[in-house]
């Protein structure tokens, strides 16, 4: 993971090293810092913590902001099990998200900014 203060990126959620460089550069920039610095983390899927918690009540929001590495948190949680209510999603690549989504019964309802994306479960068939 490259950290920057506010700024953090993991490797490869950004598809490209040219685009992964390019937002670090900018929030470097914005920040006016010098330079990021990487760490390494520790990684799980959304369902294995999930999974340590019994009897967790019915989950109405969950907001998903992780810079370009959407759709593989969204892979790491069973949507047929812990189904939201409503999913906030800034989708770096909508189209990936958003055939995801409607795949597993999620409605786009509305597009609140420039990659930020309001879901709403709907009856599956």
């Amino acid at each position: 993971m490259h950290y920057a203060h506010l700024m953090s990126v993991v490797e490869g959620s950004l598809k490209t090293k040219e685009e992964q460089d390019k937002h670090i550069s900018a929030g470097l920039d914005v920040q006016h810092l010098e330079k990021s610095y990487s760490v390494t983390v520790p990684a799980r899927t959304l369902e294995s913590i999930l999974d340590e918690y019994s009897n967790l009540p019915d989950i109405d929001f969950f907001s998903l902001d992780v810079e370009g590495y959407e759709l593989d948190v969204l892979k790491g949680i069973n949507l047929a099990r812990h189904k939201p209510k409503y999913i906030l999603v800034e989708a770096r690549f909508f189209e990936e998200v958003n055939s995801f989504l409607e795949a597993r019964s999620y409605e786009m309802i509305e597009k609140l900014s420039f990659h930020d994306y309001l879901y709403r479960a709907t009856q599956s068939t």
